[in-house]
């Protein structure tokens, strides 16, 4: 597990190529490293970092925490369609919007339409993509988890 946050709700922190020249080559020795010890690998950034999961697929990472849905071009369908043959998702659960401020439906019909798009093929680890706040109504929690258990999951 190794990470840090290099996306904002609406972008990068930094480009593209600042990514690949000043960060890459050293996760990818990271990755390397864990893999020839026969593990897999997991990154950890929040926010809008679409735009550099090749590079993180290209330097080894087999998982990406997390998919925080709120930010700009963190649309699981997408993300699923575009890298889900390569990379395996955790999170994608709102914990920004839907949990705290949705009602136990909207969190039900978002979780049933999450794992609908994430779990098929493999590759999806169930959770929320933030820590759950203490803002977050206890029935929208319960929600969350007897939806996973009504999906048969």
């Amino acid at each position: 597990f190794h990470g840090n946050d290099f996306g904002t709700q609406r972008g990068l922190l930094f480009s593209r190529a600042m990514f690949r020249r000043f960060f890459a080559p050293h996760l990818a020795r990271l990755a390397a490293q864990a893999h020839a010890h026969g593990l897999k690998t997991m990154f950890h950034s929040c926010g809008a970092v679409r735009e550099i999961i090749p590079d993180l697929i290209d330097a080894g990472y087999d998982v990406l925490d997390p998919v925080q849905v709120t930010a700009d071009g963190m649309v699981p369908r997408e993300l699923k369609r575009d890298f889900g043959s390569r990379l395996t998702f955790h999170g994608a659960i709102s914990a920004q919007k839907v949990l705290p401020l949705g009602s136990v439906d909207d969190v039900r019909v978002h979780v049933r339409d999450t794992v609908a798009t994430m779990r098929p093929g493999g590759g999806y680890i169930f959770c929320s993509d933030q820590a759950v706040t203490v803002d977050t109504p206890t029935a929208n929690v319960l929600a969350m988890y007897d939806s996973l258990d009504d999906l048969g999951w």
